[in-house]
């Protein structure tokens, strides 16, 4: 994934990624959509996570839990991607989406 303007320090450096979805070999790029409307937000998370390549994380900083959205990121990428929430509380959620390195659907068959 290229920096396009969208990386930023959070002031919440201190969130120590999960072991599960973020260790320290892994590309972590951080996203803030605080503010975003939700067809914005989903536009947004859609567009950042086409750009990411097998095996990075895309850090997504929001004001809201964006659940509808990631409803809709699963039906579009399904096994693909992977997702977790370091933090969930009103007014503040940081999930990580990671691009996985095999579609696990396709891989059963």
């Amino acid at each position: 994934m290229r920096d396009r303007g969208d990386n930023m320090h959070f002031a919440n450096a201190q969130l120590s990624p999960s072991p599960f979805i973020a260790n320290r070999h892994d590309a972590v790029f951080n996203l803030d959509v605080r503010s975003f409307s939700d067809e914005d937000l989903y536009q947004k998370l859609t567009r950042s996570i086409d750009q990411l390549n097998q095996g990075e994380v895309l850090r997504v900083l929001c004001d809201h839990n964006p659940v509808l959205q990631i409803g809709g990121l699963v039906k579009r990428h399904g096994s693909k991607i992977i997702f977790q929430y370091l933090k969930n509380h009103r007014g503040h959620v940081v999930i990580d989406f990671k691009k996985t390195l095999v579609d696990f659907v396709a891989r059963r068959k």
